[in-house]
């Protein structure tokens, strides 16, 4: 059987006066991640009963956050969807001006390295360090790219 919040749930109201914070505190926590996992468990149900177009429209209806995929990248990323997972088994540029606080996510489907070019006049900075510069992205490897500005973005995965 289910453990529900530990506290009295007829009296409490998360009303400082009357109530004890830490178990109001604790009590929110739990609930927030029993929802979580209930939501996590609806969504793959829906996956796997659903055709892709109602099982997305029941993970958005959720608010589960899923990455759409396209099955390849064109030669530069302009135009395309933020937020979705291109494909790729070639090398590409990423250019300047794609949209600012945008995320694109990049999977090398193949079994040889694939170089991700830093376009003229952007800055493709590694996460977490002070490098900048063209990227070899492992053999089946993914990498994120987040866009500061029109100029700058950071990439992170299996880069060297």
């Amino acid at each position: 059987m289910p453990s529900w919040p530990s506290s009295n749930a007829n009296t409490a109201n998360l009303d400082a006066s009357t109530d004890n914070p830490q178990l109001a505190r604790a009590d929110l926590l739990d609930l927030t991640q029993k929802f979580n996992d209930l939501r996590a468990h609806v969504s793959a149900f829906a996956q796997s009963m659903l055709d892709d177009a109602d099982a997305a429209a029941v993970q958005a209806t959720l608010g589960v956050p899923s990455v759409a995929r396209m099955n390849s990248v064109p030669v530069n990323l302009v135009g395309l969807a933020v937020g979705e997972c291109f494909t790729t088994t070639a090398g590409f540029t990423v250019p300047t001006g794609l949209v600012v606080g945008g995320t694109y996510v990049i999977c090398n489907d193949s079994n040889v390295s694939i170089t991700i070019t830093q376009g003229a006049g952007l800055t493709l900075r590694l996460a977490g360090t002070v490098l900048n510069g063209n990227w070899i992205l492992a053999p089946r490897g993914m990498a994120s790219i987040w866009v500061r500005s029109s100029s700058v973005c950071y990439i992170s995965g299996p880069l060297s």
